[in-house]
């Protein structure tokens, strides 16, 4: 972790955390999935070039905090703008990658259930 920017608040809060580099997504930010002995968290970073672009993570952390008790949506532990970097820290969400579902089901019409099932939430 000797390359992450973050506050040293954010890294007393990781301290007892094993990082591992996530590659699941497709943005550019960087995101690293921290091991704990009973829960799992992650943290995103976007560096200053994304800052109101579709990519920054406090654009997401927005759009989760808004979310939050509408639909499950990781918590949003610790935000913060640092060295350039904007660094989110968020729970571990409940469930499975949607791309993993349709991986097993090979069903586009369970796909759409499923975003319909959420749609029906709001």
């Amino acid at each position: 972790m000797a390359k992450m920017r973050i506050s040293p608040e954010l890294k007393k809060l990781i301290e007892k955390y094993r990082c591992v580099k996530d590659t699941e997504g497709m943005s550019p930010a960087k995101v690293y999935k921290l091991v704990g002995e009973n829960e799992n968290l992650y943290l995103k970073m976007t560096d200053s070039r994304y800052k109101g672009t579709t990519y920054d993570v406090e654009r997401e952390k927005d759009m989760m905090l808004w979310l939050e008790g509408k639909l499950p949506v990781p918590k949003v532990l610790h935000f913060e703008r640092h060295d350039g970097w904007s660094n989110l820290l968020m729970s571990e969400a409940d469930g499975v990658l949607c791309s993993e579902e349709y991986e097993d089901e090979q069903s586009p019409e369970k796909i759409i259930e499923l975003y319909a099932e959420c749609i029906r939430l709001f």
